[in-house]
C-alpha cells in the first residue's frame, strides 16, 4: 500500500530501472534505499531490473505476476 510517507512508499518500476540502468543514473533517496531493504516487493523489483535486458521485459514480468495473483 502506498502512502504519503516516503519511507513506506513502494518504488515504481520506472524509478528502479532508471536507478540501475539510466544514463545518467537516477539517485534514490536514503528513505527509498531503506525501504528497498525492508520491503520484499521492492527488493524483488530491483533484482528483476538487474536481471532484465530491457524495461519491457520488466513490465511483462510484473504483468504476468499480477495475472497469476488474480487467477489464484
Amino acid at each position: 500500500m502506498e502512502t504519503n510517507n516516503p519511507k513506506t512508499r513502494h518504488i515504481t518500476p520506472h524509478r528502479a530501472w532508471a536507478h540501475l540502468r539510466a544514463d545518467p543514473v537516477t539517485e534514490l533517496s536514503t528513505a527509498e534505499h531503506d525501504h528497498i531493504f525492508e520491503c520484499e516487493r521492492c527488493l524483488s523489483l530491483l533484482i528483476l531490473c538487474l536481471r532484465s535486458e530491457k524495461f519491457a521485459s520488466v513490465l511483462k514480468a510484473l504483468d504476468n505476476d499480477l495475472e497469476e495473483r488474480r487467477s489464484a
